[in-house]
């Protein structure tokens, strides 16, 4: 007989005995789908390049990583942090570099987050649009965020105007056309550059005379005028270089005129005055910030080593090694002319020989003479020690102009002496 006394214990049983059965799971052409999800900024990427370096480089691109998924982020966020992760991979040593580079090429190609339009009825799902930008490092040429293949291809969502825009109405709907090439200046960059050199218009003198703060001029000789009575010179010789182009700019001319001129430069000179007589076009460059360590600036114009160089738009792409460059207490280096080649300071001198031939290609339009030679330099600047002066005075002597930099001692981020 049952008791009465027994059912709690039979109810127990009942809701506490296991139901197997089989989750049902929404499928489509054999394949399981899943709601819109909206944290993408959760990539795999992240967490590897958390761990993937010290903390200070990587812990703090990893946290800065989270944000350039986020749908109210600018086109170009996620593709600048990959190029930062690069930037940063370039200062390790060769393992951990492969690996940091490897994740910026994952995170690169991650899903960004994109909201569906709620203005429709279904609500529509958008993909991201494209940056227009090409990427500073060719690692990342070519390679697009995801798009989740349930978007309708159509429509995307615009960050600059919270909006929805229609495939082909404007550019950014579309992966940057032509798959450009690296070297991209970006507004981080520009906020990194705390002022350059600022070359002046281009003059054609029979005799002249001008003042160069921080470096020695193309002039005859140059004398110091700070308190310390030290000298830097600089001589002209026929033997030296030449320039790429006629003053006249005309390709058909065979017969250009050549500014033939070896530069150098003592870098321990903070203040040179320089006289003397110039029959070439030159452009002279004024940095009245520099001072005890910060580095001399090179020739005001470059004169390339090969007559069949041209330079394009640019006139100066020699670079600068010294401690001080914005502020940091390591030895860096860093573009001569920004207003050109506008990249902030590296301690690693590839970073910036790199996007120097870079923008050779991009905004310079510089002949394949000139890219060769480029290719050239920068071979020569990591040959000679890619974190030491003698890096810039290598790359600089293939564009024919003669530096010093190797007498700065290298130093690390704590301002002690490296070998």
């Amino acid at each position: 007989m049952f008791s009465k006394s027994l059912v709690p214990f039979v109810l127990l049983a009942v809701f506490t005995s296991s139901v197997n059965a089989r989750m049902r799971v929404i499928e489509r052409d054999g394949r399981a789908l899943y709601g819109r999800r909206f944290g993408q900024e959760q990539n795999p990427a992240i967490a590897e390049l958390s761990s993937a370096c010290n903390g200070a480089t990587c812990g703090v691109l990893a946290g800065k990583a989270v944000g350039t998924l986020l749908a109210a982020s600018p086109e170009c966020a996620q593709q600048d942090l990959a190029d930062d992760i690069i930037d940063a991979a370039r200062e390790q040593d060769a393992t951990t570099q492969a690996k940091m580079i490897d994740i910026a090429k994952r995170f690169r190609q991650a899903e960004k987050n994109t909201p569906p339009d709620f203005t429709t009825n279904p609500p529509t799902n958008r993909n991201s649009v494209f940056c227009q930008t090409p990427p500073r490092n060719a690692e990342l040429t070519g390679l697009n965020q995801s798009q989740d293949p349930a978007n309708n291809p159509d429509d995307f969502f615009d960050p600059a105007c919270k909006c929805t825009v229609k495939k082909g109405s404007q550019a950014n709907t579309s992966p940057l056309a032509g798959g450009a090439t690296s070297g991209g200046t970006t507004g981080r960059n520009n906020e990194a550059n705390k002022g350059g050199n600022d070359n002046g218009k281009d003059t054609s003198t029979s005799a002249g005379t001008a003042t160069e703060t921080g470096a020695a001029g193309e002039t005859a000789t140059a004398t110091t005028t700070a308190a310390v009575s030290e000298t830097a010179t600089a001589t002209t010789t026929d033997a030296a270089a030449t320039t790429s182009a006629p003053a006249n700019s005309d390709p058909t001319d065979t017969c250009p005129a050549v500014a033939t001129v070896t530069v150098t430069v003592d870098p321990s000179a903070p203040t040179a005055t320089a006289t003397g007589v110039d029959t070439s076009a030159t452009s002279v460059s004024t940095d009245p910030s520099a001072t005890g360590t910060t580095p001399a600036s090179p020739a005001a114009t470059a004169a390339p080593a090969n007559g069949n160089i041209d330079l394009g738009s640019c006139s100066d792409p020699t670079i600068k090694f010294g401690a001080g460059i914005e502020g940091r207490t390591e030895t860096s280096f860093i573009p001569n002319n920004l207003k050109e080649f506008n990249h902030g300071s590296a301690q690693n001198s590839a970073i910036i020989t790199q996007f120097v031939c870079d923008t050779f290609v991009n905004s310079c339009k510089a002949n394949q003479a000139a890219i060769d030679a480029c290719k050239q330099a920068k071979n020569a600047a990591a040959a000679a020690g890619a974190k030491k002066g003698a890096a810039a005075d290598a790359f600089n002597q293939v564009f024919g102009v003669t530096t010093k930099f190797a007498a700065i001692q290298a130093l690390d981020d704590q301002g002690r002496a490296v070998a």
